[in-house]
């Protein structure tokens, strides 16, 4: 339980998304001193399961504690590679993530609405966090596949052109619960809008020059793990991850192969099957 709080504490994002709304007038701390606390928590808490004895326990929770213990290894271990500092494709990034927290949050109530306005005025601060780890990242060649980031641009430069009552922030201004009270409805539409045009549109400016101008033309040219400084254990700690083995992209691969081999030759048999039922009709 005490992990568990930590991480909703501590992602008031994805809390907002689980249903819970203690946190919901904040947003993720991105910061490099963020992540270098969590590394540390992460390490604790590892310590605090290893030293649990799963003697007496239920199958249910030793079974929870083994899988508490190989998510922290992994969190851990995966650290190293740090995403932080390679945050943003055509298919995630904080360009992308920050339009859906009118979908997630709730907005039935006055401080429903408080929430989300407050939110809208921490966006700058979380841009120029991204931004900052994506510096580093420029340094420490953690850098995306080059034709990845120019549909970033062009995705974030979008959004920066909707101002005002076209923008997806205003959404949930569109139309209000019927127990706000109209003067009230006023007041949070109006400081939608001031917030949209005073701080989301300029941050997204902001961010779709520095990707376009700074970021995307020191993109990778290819598009390969493989290609950045640490490809090779990424990528098998990527295999690792996902396959929750220890075999070795060869045998993934071998696996594959044989496994496409024996289907193609299941169909085979099936069409020949198939062709002779027709024949001997």
């Amino acid at each position: 339980m005490e992990e568990w709080e930590y991480e909703l504490r501590t992602a008031p994002e994805m809390a907002t998304a689980l249903g819970d709304s203690r946190y919901n007038n904040r947003l993720d701390d991105d910061s490099p001193q963020f992540h270098l606390a969590g590394q540390k928590q992460n390490r604790d808490f590892l310590a605090r399961f290893e030293a649990l004895n799963p003697t007496g326990l239920s199958s249910q929770d030793a079974l929870s504690r083994e899988l508490m213990i190989r998510k922290l290894r992994e969190t851990i271990e995966g650290a190293q590679f740090k995403p932080w500092e390679m945050p943003v494709t055509q298919m995630r990034g904080i360009h992308l993530s920050l339009i859906e927290m009118g979908t997630f949050m709730p907005f039935k109530t006055v401080g429903d609405y408080e929430n989300y306005v407050a939110r809208l005025h921490q966006v700058p601060n979380a841009f120029e966090q991204t931004i900052s780890n994506m510096r580093q990242g420029m340094k420490d060649r953690l850098m995306p596949p080059r034709y990845l980031l120019e549909k970033v641009t062009v995705q974030a430069e979008d959004l920066a052109s909707k101002s005002g009552e076209s923008s997806p922030f205003a959404k949930p201004v569109q139309a209000f619960p019927a127990n706000i009270a109209p003067a009230e409805q006023s007041r949070l539409r109006s400081a939608v809008l001031a917030a949209i045009d005073g701080e989301i549109v300029p941050a997204y400016r902001k961010f779709a020059v520095f990707v376009r101008t700074d970021y995307a033309p020191h993109g990778r040219t290819d598009p390969g793990v493989w290609a950045l400084p640490d490809g090779a254990a990424r990528y098998r700690f990527a295999i690792r991850r996902m396959t929750t083995t220890d075999l070795s992209p060869e045998q993934i691969h071998e696996i594959g192969v044989k496994q496409l081999a024996e289907t193609e030759a299941e169909m085979l048999t099936l069409a020949h099957n198939w062709d002779s039922r027709i024949w001997r009709a």
